[in-house]
């Protein structure tokens, strides 16, 4: 029960600072804006770790959109950097424990990564929230040929466009720290 409550703290914790990120709007530096109006900015946090935070317009309504970062464990069907995603617990109030599996790139220069992080999703005013962080779990040792990565507080945040119903706006936010784990 203790650890129930651990991972809810946490999982709270980055639902709140990752909703406060990504509404922030001082020291965030734009780093590209597409063709399309994608933006990637990126600003440091207190600690000095690099944050990032990517804007974009989606042509699918909110709900849609919602409905499908929902099903965590489908994502990889979209999230063609996910070899693996699964639920390993579900836990009240929203708050899930996963699993997740990147696949290597750049040519075998970056490692295939996996990460185990309790998540929170629900809702701020209109916004709806997906967000969390790293955990370590006693339900998923570290796999010896994977990198285990370490995420601080992040994820997506989708808000609707009230005057086009077909589309919303998707934030996505990152603090992935370059070490396995911040403690490191």
């Amino acid at each position: 029960m203790a650890a129930h409550i651990s991972f809810y703290n946490a999982a709270k914790t980055a639902f709140d600072e990752t909703y406060k990120l990504i509404n922030s709007t001082d020291n965030w530096k734009e780093v590209k804006r597409t063709q399309l109006g994608d933006v990637v900015a990126t600003k440091k946090n207190a600690r000095g770790d690099k944050i990032y935070r990517i804007n974009t317009i989606i042509d699918t309504s909110a709900e849609k959109l919602i409905r499908a970062l929902q099903d965590v464990s489908n994502s990889t069907k979209w999230n063609k950097t996910l070899t693996k995603c699964e639920v390993i617990s579900e836990l009240d109030e929203g708050v899930q424990i996963t699993y997740q599996i990147t696949s290597g790139g750049g040519g075998n220069l970056v490692s295939a990564r996996d990460f185990v992080l309790v998540i929170k999703k629900g809702y701020k005013g209109k916004d709806y929230l997906q967000a969390g962080c790293s955990i370590e779990h006693p339900d998923v040792p570290k796999d010896k040929n994977l990198v285990r990565a370490w995420n601080g507080p992040g994820g997506q945040m989708v808000r609707m466009i009230p005057s086009d119903p077909n589309k919303c706006e998707l934030y996505w936010f990152c603090l992935l720290y370059t070490s396995p784990s911040p403690r490191d």
